[in-house]
């Protein structure tokens, strides 16, 4: 499943069971490659992001998601005490429930600025 900064997810197939980040960035449609930054969505909700060359085992239960963003640099930010990374500059109020695993509806958000 490939994901954009909405968090709406895509199939994929790929045969490559340890696939690199240029692998799955290419059967997604993503060219050229290195105009875009990919993130796998870890067992523990985080996103670590995978590297051009890095390889990732799709053997291994719970990595079988990935957002891709159409960037060059990534953006860090923290949600309830959990750090993240994201793609690019912007993130919806959306985007930030459903990363918290909360209801869209009953739940608020907002931002903290620390001076």
């Amino acid at each position: 499943m490939v994901g954009n900064e909405r968090l709406e997810y895509a199939s994929v197939v790929i045969d490559d069971p340890v696939p690199s980040g240029r692998q799955i960035l290419l059967v997604s449609g993503c060219k050229p490659v290195e105009e875009y930054l990919i993130f796998k969505m870890l067992k523990n909700g985080e996103l670590g992001e995978l590297r051009l060359e890095e390889t990732t085992d799709l053997r291994a239960a719970g990595i079988e998601r990935f957002l891709v963003f159409h960037s060059d640099r990534s953006f860090r930010f923290e949600l309830d005490g959990t750090r993240f990374e994201w793609g690019v500059s912007l993130i919806s109020g959306a985007a930030l429930k459903k990363l918290a695993g909360v209801d869209l509806i009953t739940y608020g958000v907002w931002q903290e600025f620390r001076k």
